[in-house]
Order: C-alpha cells, then sequence, then structure tokens
C-alpha cells in the first residue's frame, strides 16, 4: 500500500509538472487552472483511492503535494494557508475529498 501511495504521488507529480506552464501562467484565471487539475491531475493522485487505508503519514504527504499543486495555481507562495487556497480556488479541504472517497 506504501508503494502504491507514493507511486500515485510521483505520476501525479510528473503530470502537474508537464501542465506547469499553464499553472504558473498569469493570462490564464485560476477558475480555468482548477479545473485542469481537477481534470488532469486529481483523478491520477485518487485512482483507486477507495481501497487504501490512508494513514496519518500518508494523509500528510497527499496534504502537501495538493497544497503545492493549489499554491502554483494561485501564484502563492508556501506560507499562505490551506483556508486561503481553498477559498480562492473553490476546491474542498483534500481531507474532506478523501473522506468522501474512502472506504
Amino acid at each position: 500500500m506504501r508503494d502504491e501511495v507514493k507511486r500515485r504521488i510521483g505520476i501525479a507529480n510528473s503530470s502537474s509538472r508537464a501542465l506547469m506552464a499553464i499553472r504558473k501562467s498569469k493570462r490564464i484565471s485560476i477558475k480555468l487552472k482548477t479545473t485542469i487539475f481537477k481534470v488532469m491531475v486529481l483523478p491520477i493522485l485518487t485512482y483507486n483511492i477507495e481501497s487504501w487505508y490512508l494513514d496519518w503519514v500518508f494523509t500528510k504527504k497527499l496534504e502537501s503535494f495538493y497544497k503545492k499543486c493549489l499554491m502554483t495555481i494561485c501564484g502563492m507562495d508556501y506560507l499562505t494557508s490551506m483556508t486561503v487556497l481553498t477559498n480562492l480556488t473553490n476546491m474542498p479541504v483534500l481531507q474532506d475529498f478523501l473522506t468522501d472517497r474512502c472506504l
């Protein structure tokens, strides 16, 4: 299970890096960037997540990746709170999203 979580984060990170020019662009709206993130990155990250047992360590790793993606979408730095990021992007807090998807 640990390997699967790490693999999913790695694959999603590769997908996210491929979209870096879009995410960092000032000409594209946050709403469109968020939609692209939801369609192109989140499904890769959360594929088959229903069968995972997520302990605290892996939940924190997923949250860290999620926050990093939202920060680049919003053009914010690491000190920005998750509340600000979720409000700007209209994305749920990752814990809520995981709770809905996991068994």
